[in-house]
């Protein structure tokens, strides 16, 4: 059995352990939390302006940019490898300049 002050000391202790989360804003971490979901829902429930959505395609594969000489001339020497270090044969041809 519970003895009276026993009780109202839990009681205090509850009390105070709720004034203490309240006085330190406890729920504003969940509370922004909550507010910013919302912001992004809304704004992602949005259509993109027409122009930002032609601009966000794909180019067609005629207007990619092509690769310049430089950067092909590593492939045909034999630096540029599927493992990126250069080749052995590469190695015997610089020796041998």
């Amino acid at each position: 059995m519970m003895s009276i002050g026993k009780a109202s000391a839990e009681c205090f202790y509850l009390i105070g352990w709720y004034l203490y989360h309240l006085m330190t804003f406890w729920t504003i971490p969940n509370r922004l939390v909550e507010w910013e979901v919302k912001k992004i829902k809304r704004m992602s429930q949005k259509t993109l302006p027409k122009a930002m959505s032609e601009w966000s395609e794909p180019l067609p594969e005629e207007q990619w940019a092509k690769p310049s000489d430089e950067l092909k001339a590593p492939e045909q020497t034999g630096v540029g490898t599927a493992t990126g270090q250069p080749s052995k044969t590469h190695y015997r041809k610089s020796l041998l300049k």
